[in-house]
């Protein structure tokens, strides 16, 4: 199947990602509490939009049943 040409691979998407932290293991140490800020207010922004989008679909699919 084509999925299991994909999985022998991933690895290699992998490794290189792997590699750089461990190159950026003192950079990232430095910068962990910028970073946990950055996540979690993405996080949060996330979570919104979604919900915002959630409502806003759910509304325009309301209206729509009304005609």
């Amino acid at each position: 199947a084509a999925s299991d040409v994909y999985k022998r691979q991933l690895p290699f998407f992998f490794i290189p990602a792997s590699v750089s932290i461990i190159n950026y293991a003192d950079v990232l140490r430095e910068n962990l509490l910028a970073l946990v800020v950055v996540c979690a207010v993405s996080l949060i922004a996330t979570f919104a939009a979604t919900v915002g989008a959630v409502r806003l679909t759910c509304r325009l699919l309301e209206r729509g049943k009304r005609r």
